[in-house]
């Protein structure tokens, strides 16, 4: 029987289930894509978590588990394969690095030997992990002098997940968009782009026939990374995730119209790398009234998908920017000070680079076991479990159902 199960002296924690992603992430356990708004995890300013007088980490812990984990398969040499891929959160729903947390696996609640561990570059803890960034690029943004700062930390985001992944197995992959009144996408195809390109992105000259085609930007990454191939690998191994990050002040003025038909531009940055200028079809944010294709619909369907949200300004269209980051199952942020940009940013890309993926490869003769997840903060006073009962012998591995 699939549970989980919390201990933590002073509260309970919540506990998040996924049935997407990511993820991206992330259904909240208590009902798949249920609940109000006010249930997305949200952030108005930089927030500090709770230390010991250590500096370790003495909050609350959160297995937020991700779509189809675990994954459970019986090997050629009777061993007993267990993959897991999940996010450690606080109680509020942020994500906890590696430095805040310890995690043990148990089987019967014994400690899984050192030498049953699969290593961090073994095939079956491989995947890849595709970010893709969705930037706002009207005059809006260089008007609140935003859009170099926003450029800065997004080329720092990905360089952070470039570094992260060498040391993981898979592949870390990224593509950028960037909108105003058209789309822009990086054009990948003769030379790959590098993190520094980012910054050559060109702001708009002027304000003069400026609008956003927020929701047509957004909706043409979705569909780009979910036609992204996957590793080829068995169906037991972990399964790549997609990242979305959206950066904008959530103002939609013009994805209702439809300029697909239009002539696609080839570009080049200050840098030289390459892009495509291009129209897109009706994008409606969730009206099954209009004619129009929906956005939150097509990210709701999505599979393996997280989208994370910045929202920049004074006069952000919170509602509009938290309908997307709810669908895709990630978290909100909104910033009013352009300065702290960097900092906001790296806790996004901390989403993606604390997803921890853990295995082993177990010796178990045939019969019926518990393997339980716990993850402890680094200061030790509180941790939580995950559990589930599976089955082996001669001919399979399978997780015993709940009835």
């Amino acid at each position: 029987m699939l549970n989980i199960r919390a201990n933590t002296p002073n509260r309970n924690p919540l506990f998040y289930l996924s049935a997407f992603f990511i993820s991206v992430f992330v259904f909240i356990l208590a009902g798949c894509g249920s609940g109000s708004l006010s249930d997305l995890p949200t952030e108005n300013t930089t927030t500090s978590q709770p230390v010991d007088a250590l500096g370790n980490y003495s909050g609350d812990v959160v297995i937020d588990l991700l779509e189809d984990s675990p994954k459970i398969s019986l090997q050629s040499d009777g061993r007993t394969n267990i993959v897991l891929q999940f996010i450690p959160r606080d109680s509020n729903g942020f994500s906890l690095s590696s430095e805040q947390i310890d995690i043990d696996l148990l089987i019967d609640d014994t400690e899984v030997s050192v030498e049953s561990y699969l290593q961090s570059d073994a095939s079956e803890l491989q995947f890849n992990v595709n970010f893709g960034l969705v930037l706002d690029a009207s005059y809006s943004m260089v008007d609140r002098n935003a859009f170099e700062p926003m450029l800065k930390a997004a080329s720092e985001s990905v360089q952070s997940g470039i570094t992260i992944w060498e040391s993981k197995s898979g592949t870390f992959n990224f593509h950028t968009t960037w909108f105003n009144d058209f789309i822009y996408s990086a054009d990948q195809s003769t030379s790959p782009w590098t993190a520094t390109d980012i910054l050559s992105i060109a702001p708009p000259a002027s304000s003069i026939k400026s609008s956003t085609k927020l929701f047509a930007a957004v909706d043409y990454m979705v569909d780009k990374l979910n036609k992204l191939p996957t590793l080829d690998k068995q169906a037991q191994a972990p399964q790549d995730q997609n990242i979305i990050l959206v950066f904008s002040d959530g103002k939609d003025e013009y994805s209702w119209y439809d300029n697909a038909d239009i002539e696609t531009e080839n570009g080049i940055t200050d840098s030289g790398a390459e892009y495509i200028k291009m129209g897109y079809k009706a994008i409606d944010l969730n009206d099954p009234d209009s004619p129009n294709e929906d956005l939150i619909p097509n990210i709701e369907q999505s599979k393996n998908l997280t989208i994370h949200v910045i929202g920049l300004g004074d006069t952000i269209v919170e509602n509009d920017l938290l309908q997307i980051a709810k669908a895709g199952r990630g978290t909100f942020r909104k910033n009013p000070d352009a300065e702290d940009l960097n900092s906001v940013f790296n806790k996004v890309v901390q989403e993606f680079t604390t997803l921890q993926t853990r295995g082993v490869s177990i010796p178990k003769q045939p019969g019926t076991y518990t393997f339980t997840l716990r993850v402890t903060n680094r200061s030790g006073n509180k941790f939580a479990e995950y559990s589930f009962d599976f089955r082996t012998d001669s001919e399979a591995a399978s997780i015993i159902q709940p009835e």
